[in-house]
């Protein structure tokens, strides 16, 4: 006897066996979800870097200032030398509306004492600003005595913004948060 099922079915004699599987499937869909479950598997260890040293963060900052202010204000900080800025594209944000304009990242470069650091300014399509300071090492922990000397900085920082180009309650906005060191000399 002869049974089908389904147009592309199956046709197999009245007693037979399947056969048994003695290894893994060479279907090629076994094949793909064998390699999905791998990748899946090897994902969190493809992004396992960890970033040591002093963040300082502050979301909706305002008003935001011109990049010469910046300039001239970080430049007057005792010690800092060697000030420079640039405007980049960041991000484009899908919307409802569809893709919007890109971010505008302002970065600030500056050297304190042989030290080199930087921050941005970052502005989204809607004119809102967020503030970004740090000095980090990614997968070691940055030399203690490099921090104690450059986390006074950071506050001057966030102040002369405040105080000389505008940006309004910063100080209080500033997030600080150290990672793999102590952040204040304690």
């Amino acid at each position: 006897m002869v049974c089908r099922r389904g147009r592309w079915g199956t046709v197999c004699a009245r007693g037979a066996d399947p056969a048994w599987s003695s290894g893994p499937s060479t279907s090629p869909l076994a094949a793909t979800m064998r390699h999905v479950v791998v990748l899946l598997a090897a994902m969190p260890c493809a992004s396992c870097d960890i970033f040591y040293g002093v963040f300082h963060s502050a979301r909706d900052v305002s008003p935001i200032p011109s990049d010469s202010c910046v300039v001239n204000a970080i430049g007057a900080i005792p010690g800092i030398t060697n000030v420079s800025s640039g405007v980049e594209a960041g991000g484009r944000p899908l919307t409802l509306h569809g893709v919007e304009k890109p971010d505008e990242i302002h970065r600030f470069f500056y050297e304190y004492h042989g030290i080199r650091s930087s921050f941005f300014i970052s502005v989204s399509y809607q004119g809102h600003a967020d503030y970004f300071h740090d000095f980090i090492d990614i997968n070691r922990k940055p030399s203690q005595d490099v921090i104690d000397r450059l986390h006074p900085v950071f506050s001057e920082v966030d102040r002369v913004l405040q105080t000389q180009c505008g940006m309004t309650n910063l100080a209080l906005k500033v997030h600080e948060t150290c990672r793999g060191v102590r952040c204040g000399g304690g």
